[in-house]
């Protein structure tokens, strides 16, 4: 058990930031496009209305933070392939961020908008992740052979 939380407090450390820079991109993308929308509709209480709006959404992403873990926890069990638990994983992390962010009343093209750059930002992560990886292996593999060499 003390294993398991340990891991979960490392992956939820190294998780926030990566959550909160996505989160900044998220916040930036909707408010940009309603910052007249604000201005009209609430007047000089506009920038309150922003707070209040930048730490609903905050909270939301801190919840979608503490269940990536679990995600990874639970995908690890299944033992699928490496294919197959990555795209589960995916799916399962956008069905998170559909559930966190999801309010009743909001439009089927701002949820598409929320799911589409979800699935953007995982596949651009996960290739990044992939590509450092392979570099990895290939910098190890060469200093295998230097020091096998000597």
């Amino acid at each position: 058990m003390k294993n398991a939380l340990k891991v979960y407090i490392n992956k939820l450390l190294s998780y926030i930031p990566v959550a909160v820079f996505i989160y900044t991109i998220l916040i930036l993308i909707n408010i940009s496009q309603n910052v007249e929308n604000l201005k009209a509709e609430f007047g000089i209480n506009a920038i309150d209305e922003f707070i209040n709006i930048y730490i609903f959404y905050l909270i939301r992403t801190i919840i979608l933070t503490l269940l990536l873990p679990l995600i990874d926890h639970l995908v690890s069990i299944m033992k699928l392939s490496y294919k197959k638990s990555i795209i589960i994983h995916g799916v399962l992390i956008n069905i998170a961020v559909g559930m966190v962010y999801y309010q009743p009343g909001i439009e089927f093209e701002t949820m598409l908008l929320v799911l589409g750059t979800g699935i953007i930002i995982y596949i651009v992560v996960w290739a990044i992740i992939y590509v450092r990886e392979k570099q990895f292996l290939n910098d190890a593999n060469e200093i295998f052979k230097e020091n096998s060499q000597k």
